[in-house]
Parts: structure tokens; sequence; C-alpha cells
């Protein structure tokens, strides 16, 4: 825990949206990716491409912002973890509904 306060409660936000940060942490506790169920919607493109860019061994993925807004809480969020350098978890996606955690993982612009 980051703070001095005695233990309380930990609600997350936005989980389901697939960004995970809870409400007296400091930075973006998680990130997922989701592997798309046939016939569903792509949201993003990274959904398209990060399982290529992983197999190739890249050391940089491609993580899409939410939208078009760059001040959305979500993309802020993600804007904040990079510039203070914290490692996060990254929630790959290798089936619908099913995660593989990648630890840590550091955020870059």
């Amino acid at each position: 825990m980051r703070t001095n306060e005695p233990k309380r409660r930990c609600p997350r936000r936005r989980l389901l949206y697939g960004i995970a940060v809870i409400s007296f942490w400091v930075e973006v506790l998680s990130v997922r990716t989701v592997y798309p169920r046939v016939g569903s919607r792509v949201w993003y493109d990274d959904q398209r491409t990060v399982h290529d860019q992983i197999e190739r061994g890249e050391e940089l993925i491609d993580c899409a912002f939410m939208g078009t807004y760059p001040n959305a809480a979500d993309n802020r969020w993600l804007r904040e973890a990079c510039e203070a350098q914290v490692p996060i978890i990254y929630f790959l996606g290798i089936a619908p509904g099913r995660y593989a955690a990648i630890w840590p993982t550091d955020i870059a612009d």
C-alpha cells in the first residue's frame, strides 16, 4: 500500500473497460487486452496486433488510448503511470474470458 492510512476497503475503478485503478492508489494498477470472441466487435486495433507483436518478441507493443479524447480518465491514468515509471500488470487475452498476467510491464511513450 502506498499510503500511511489505516486499512480500508479498496474499490476498483474502471475494471469494465480494461484499466484497474484503486480509489486511493496514485497510479494505474493493470491494463487488459481482450481476446475477441468470434463475430464480436473489435473495439481497438491493439486487439488485432498485440499477439503478433508478442510472438515476434517485440519489446514494445501497441496499446490504444480509449476513444479520441486524450484527457479521458483512462488515458490520463496511462500517461501518469508512464511519466512516473510505475510498472503495471498487463493481462493479455489468450482466449475469450481467459488472461495471462505479464508482470512487470512498463508503459513507454
